[in-house]
């Protein structure tokens, strides 16, 4: 190749120059392709479920064992489902005739029924409806994915609560083997595809997996069930397209998890010895041993000297002087390192920094700042939480009150509408509740939202709810005789307000001797 290039360029330098710069926009082009020592060599690339074929339950179970090991762990996955889910998501029904009027009996109706049954929707009877969320999310969060099962009508040791028969199985995704897999039937870890890509069945562990899950190579056909699709809601934390099988949140910041607290621990330690403060006895190159017998008999060289405060050593040999040793602990870089390797695991779970670090230092601006940059991502796992959990959780149960003749849907009734309800979100906190307030009037003064988005947005509360209570209250106060006689009477025409700054000729009023 030499040979050939001194040849181009005796026939041609400005051919060669040409070329050698060519070869050098070549090689900065595909720089990332090339090995060194300096650079790892990547792994070999296929789809996201041959990654996951061979990540199967090994970052499940660290991610796990974070979550009950390591504090910044659990306090990432709480500030996930904290602002995901809050104290839940809740369902307001929207139902409305075909004109877009609200069937405020129907809604009520279905109101009421969901508070019921939401009391205890899964079928073990422990866990209401809320913590079910919690659950859920940080269960898909932290292994990857979760899966509820659909449970309607009579079942044998199945009691629904409430009027409508109608539960929720939640499962963890051990029961759905990474092992099961056929070609032939499109079977790819344990889900059934169609020749598009959509789960049609899922195959699940009849028995508990445990421990043994590791060991289970082949899988054999009996030890699973087949479970129809529809029956089943699948969620999942991906990162890839058509990835079957989810992955931890976790994922990205495992190792870094693990090596803050390696290093915490040894700064602990460190600082645990620094504590125990011990000094020696130096002795110069001119020092003599002396052995010599003390009055008492004891020999001079073996003495003990403690530490008091203000103690005063005289009883040293020539030659000799006392030292101590510093440890220089605790470590003053150890809080600025620990909180850069908290902003890069905050990146890479997709949470605000200050939650996790529980580190609120700086103004309202940065703040605010901070809020705004963290909302869309808790905001885009909350949309994909809702279409995904509560949505078909919703569906399966209105289906199942009009079968069973809970309610009775109006000829009138928009069908789309009954379906889909609203979910509130958790109410935002607040930075600065006056400024959020004063904006909040503005918005609804200028008709940019309705008092229903604010009253959701704000208390994440039913907004019919709260306008029944608002009347009620109003009603109570009007017929109670001691507000009524209390209540400060409006000013007469034409009389001066005692709070009026000005006096009449316009100038400020001096304020009333006390």
């Amino acid at each position: 190749m030499e040979l050939i290039e001194n040849i181009i360029k005796a026939i041609s330098p400005k051919l060669a120059a040409r070329r050698a710069a060519w070869n050098l926009r070549n090689a900065r082009l595909y720089e990332a392709a090339t090995n060194s020592i300096y650079h790892k060599k990547p792994g070999a690339g296929g789809s996201g479920d041959k990654t996951m074929d061979s990540a199967r339950e090994k970052i499940r179970d660290w991610a796990r064992y974070l979550d009950e090991n390591h504090d910044l762990a659990i306090g990432i996955l709480d500030e996930l489902v904290n602002k995901v889910i809050g104290t839940g998501i809740r369902m307001e029904p929207t139902t409305a005739s075909s004109t877009g009027k609200l069937n405020r009996k129907l809604n009520k109706e279905i109101r009421k029924l969901w508070r019921d049954w939401e009391k205890s929707p899964d079928v073990t009877g422990e866990i209401p409806f809320n913590e079910m969320q919690r659950l859920a999310a940080r269960t898909l969060y932290r292994d990857g994915e979760v899966l509820a099962q659909h449970i309607t009508g009579l079942q044998a040791g199945i009691i629904h609560s409430g009027a409508v028969p109608y539960s929720v199985e939640m499962i963890e995704c051990d029961f759905l083997p990474f092992s099961y897999n056929d070609k032939n039937l499109r079977i790819v870890h344990g889900v059934q595809k169609s020749k598009w890509g959509r789960p049609t069945a899922y195959y699940l562990l009849k028995e508990a997996p445990d421990f043994l899950r590791s060991q289970i190579i082949n899988i054999n056909s009996d030890a699973v069930r087949r479970i129809d699709a529809d029956k089943i809601n699948h969620i999942k934390f991906t990162r890839r397209l058509n990835q079957t099988r989810g992955v931890s949140v976790f994922h990205g910041v495992a190792f870094r998890l693990d090596d803050i607290k390696d290093y915490e621990e040894s700064e602990r330690i460190a600082a645990r010895i620094g504590a125990s403060w011990c000094g020696y006895i130096k002795k110069g190159t001119d020092f003599e041993s002396v052995d010599t017998v003390n009055p008492d008999g004891s020999i001079r060289n073996q003495r003990n000297l403690e530490f008091t405060p203000g103690i005063i050593f005289d009883d040293l040999v020539a030659g000799e002087e006392i030292g101590t040793i510093d440890t220089n602990r605790p470590n003053t870089a150890l809080a600025e390192f620990r909180d850069s390797q908290l902003r890069a695991t905050a990146s890479g779970t997709g949470t605000s920094y200050s939650s996790i670090s529980k580190n609120y230092n700086g103004s309202w601006s940065s703040q605010r700042q901070e809020m705004v940059e963290s909302y869309p991502n808790y905001a885009r796992l909350r949309a994909y939480f809702v279409s995904a959990f509560l949505q078909p959780i919703y569906e399966n149960f209105i289906k199942t009150a009009i079968l069973v003749g809970a309610i009775r849907i109006p000829k009138a009734i928009d069908m789309q509408t009954l379906l889909n309800p609203a979910w509130i979100d958790p109410p935002t906190v607040w930075v600065d509740p006056k400024n959020e307030t004063v904006s909040d009037i503005l918005a609804i003064d200028n008709r940019l939202v309705t008092r229903a988005e604010i009253v959701r947005k704000r208390t994440g509360r039913d907004p019919e709810e709260v306008r029944q209570q608002i009347e009620a209250e109003q009603l109570e106060l009007l017929e109670s005789p001691t507000w009524s006689a209390n209540k400060p009477k409006p000013p007469a025409p034409g009389a001066k307000d005692d709070d009026d700054d000005d006096d009449e000729d316009g100038k400020l009023r001096q304020p009333k001797a006390a």
